[in-house]
């Protein structure tokens, strides 16, 4: 670069200083971030919709002796994902799981059972146990219920037994919590729920609204302070940071449905797929990692013709 007087020169060499000074705080900030004990790990997983033939399945799966699951493409994407979280977990030392809803698909009542591998729940039931046996092994996890209508019948849960059986099994806990639930951790509060919103095009709008309705209400009394919001519903990954809350809105294990609400908005019911994990430090501060996979298309796939 040609410089014309000094003045410009030092101008030149200053930037260049302030430019190798901010390139040095990232790497320090890099290696601070990176020598960060963290001491506690929180997978979180939401809307698997065992059940579903859109939906992530176990391979291998028989209904009765003699009577197999063939599993399409697309499922086989989803459950090749899967593993890939859990290999995630388990290499950062994940202790804890929420889980956050619609573990099954249900019986589809509207639609009389169509899409579905079986309405029967207990098969929906001994799938999804499959699947989240290896991953809440050794750990504990704590669990809300999904939408009412995937509940299938009133007073009837099925997430809420598939909770209860998992939690029979050897090394590992699991406790149900209803529909909504406030759990602490050191100093922090952890807000976990379904979720669900008439939000359908800012939805980040509903979840900075949430937000601020729980300060107001803290400032009120009623409830203690929130510090982050875990909910599930939408199949959208989306994380929103302020100051001092936090809102994690949770992918899904399920490729794009194709009912009729989804139809007629396409473009905007094409889900995110995976999950994510709460990293707190030991200062308790709260760091949020997503792992999102391709979307595989079971109904939507594009075809050459």
């Amino acid at each position: 670069m040609k410089v014309k007087n000094k003045v410009e020169e030092k101008k030149v060499v200053d930037a260049a200083k302030d430019s190798e000074i901010k390139q040095e705080r990232i790497e320090n900030d890099r290696k601070l971030i990176m020598s960060k004990r963290y001491v506690r790990a929180i997978g979180c997983i939401s809307d698997m919709h065992v059940g579903s033939y859109y939906s992530i399945f176990p391979e291998g799966f028989t209904i009765k002796p003699g009577i197999g699951i063939q599993l399409n493409e697309g499922q086989k994407e989803l459950l090749s994902y899967f593993w890939a979280f859990k290999q995630v977990c388990d290499d950062l030392n994940v202790d804890t799981f929420f889980v956050a809803g619609d573990m099954l698909h249900g019986q589809n009542r509207k639609e009389v059972g169509i899409n579905l591998i079986s309405t029967d729940l207990n098969i929906q039931k001994r799938a999804a146990e499959e699947l989240l046996k290896p991953i809440l092994k050794g750990r504990k996890s704590y669990w809300v219920s999904g939408s009412g209508y995937h509940a299938s019948t009133p007073g009837h849960n099925p997430d809420e037994g598939l909770c209860e059986s998992l939690g029979k099994e050897p090394d590992t806990y699991t406790q149900w919590l209803g529909t909504v639930a406030n759990l602490k951790i050191g100093k922090r509060i952890f807000n976990l729920s379904h979720g669900g919103s008439g939000a359908f095009i800012y939805r980040e709008t509903a979840m900075a609204r949430e937000i601020v309705f729980s300060k107001v209400a803290f400032a009120n009394g009623k409830l203690p302070k929130i510090d982050m919001f875990i909910h599930g519903h939408f199949h959208w990954f989306c994380y929103l940071h302020e100051q001092d809350a936090h809102f994690l809105q949770l992918p899904c294990w399920m490729a794009y449905e194709p009912i009729t609400l989804y139809t007629k908005n396409y473009t905007r019911f094409q889900p995110d797929i995976g999950g994510a994990i709460i990293l707190i430090d030991e200062e308790e501060r709260i760091l949020v990692w997503h792992f999102m996979y391709p979307l595989p298309h079971i109904a939507d796939e594009t075809r050459e013709i």
